[in-house]
């Protein structure tokens, strides 16, 4: 499966639960939580950057266990940061997500959300709206896809080919 499935329009919203995994919120031990081990040095600006384990890994540092011992760069989606957006209908295409300014390479859009679901429900999900446009999928891990369709954000929207 493509790391990112998407079709042309939101759908209505309609949900369903067989299938879904029980993901209840769990604290990860201290043991389990990654540390960041970048070199502070005298220019912090680069503390986190481009060469920060964590970062190249797609796991963000985590408070208290960041060496800046203050404001990280690898923090994204902790500090609610996200690149100006917006959403437009297309004629040809459905409704798309645009960038308002350019983003660099690498950099944090938004965060992908929507319904964790097991692989083998996705499959079937996927057979019956194949005639739909209205559903969008990413993998998660090897058993797991994030289904988009009946709930998520708009990172769903965005032209990913």
């Amino acid at each position: 499966m493509d790391r990112f499935l998407a079709r042309s329009e939101p759908p209505p919203n309609t949900s369903t639960s067989d299938g879904v995994l029980d993901l209840t919120k769990r604290v990860l031990n201290k043991d389990e939580i990654p540390e960041c081990k970048c070199n502070r040095g005298e220019d912090w600006t680069e503390v986190c950057g481009i060469g920060c384990e964590n970062r190249s890994m797609q796991v963000e540092c985590v408070r208290g266990k960041c060496v800046t011992e203050g404001p990280c760069s690898n923090q994204q989606m902790q500090n609610g940061s996200i690149a100006l957006l917006s959403i437009k209908k297309l004629h040809d295409k459905g409704i798309s997500l645009f960038a308002s300014q350019p983003i660099l390479p690498g950099a944090f859009v938004c965060q992908y959300t929507g319904e964790i679901i097991e692989s083998s429900t996705y499959s079937r999900r996927d057979k019956e709206f194949k005639g739909s446009t209205n559903y969008y999928g990413m993998s998660l891990t090897k058993g797991e896809v994030i289904d988009a369709r009946a709930c998520g954000g708009i990172a769903r929207l965005a032209n990913h080919s």
